[in-house]
């Protein structure tokens, strides 16, 4: 793959970038050989396998779309990676989330306001809201939405949401 170099002209440096590089790529860059590496690339290839191939759509993040329209992004930092997911049907399958008890899912995201990690002004001091029969308080809403380093049940349910969202789509 051709890389391209350009100045930065705070640092005076030349720097190395990959156009459109492949996420496995990124992930052997940033990771260290850790749990979290392995978790993220095997979840790669399950949405690789499933027809949601992630693609480069800026610095470190990439997306995939099912019907035209994105169902999830996913960014990547240094030892660290986060999924950002549109399920724009969910409420075609909401018994079903229920019924198989993703609901952790969502609420597992909850950004609560104010703390020492996040503090959001435009969300301050936060909403209360219900979430699957669950009340939460001074919640961020823009911060909730982003789902952080998942461990392998958070991962499973991501999963079974992404197939969820993608039938929801294919049968509309």
């Amino acid at each position: 793959m051709s890389e391209i170099k350009f100045s930065s002209l705070r640092h005076k440096e030349q720097i190395k970038i990959k156009p459109k590089p492949p996420i496995e790529d990124i992930i052997h860059e940033l990771f260290d050989d850790s749990e979290n590496k392995q978790v993220l690339l095997d979840f790669i290839v399950h949405l690789r396998e499933n027809k949601m191939n992630p693609l480069w759509t800026l610095h470190n993040t990439w997306k995939a779309n099912v019907k035209g329209k994105t169902i999830f992004y996913i960014g990547l930092f240094q030892n660290s990676w986060r999924i950002d997911l549109f399920l724009h049907n969910k409420n075609n399958y909401d018994d079903v989330i229920v019924n198989e008890e993703l609901q952790y899912v969502f609420w597992d995201r909850i950004v609560f306001l104010p703390n020492s990690i996040h503090t959001c002004i435009k969300c301050l001091p936060g909403k209360n809201v219900t979430l699957y029969g669950k009340d939460f308080e001074n919640v961020c809403g823009c911060m909730s939405k982003f789902i952080r380093n998942p461990n392998d049940k958070t991962i499973a349910g991501i999963k079974r949401l992404l197939d969820l969202e993608k039938n929801a789509r294919t049968t509309n």
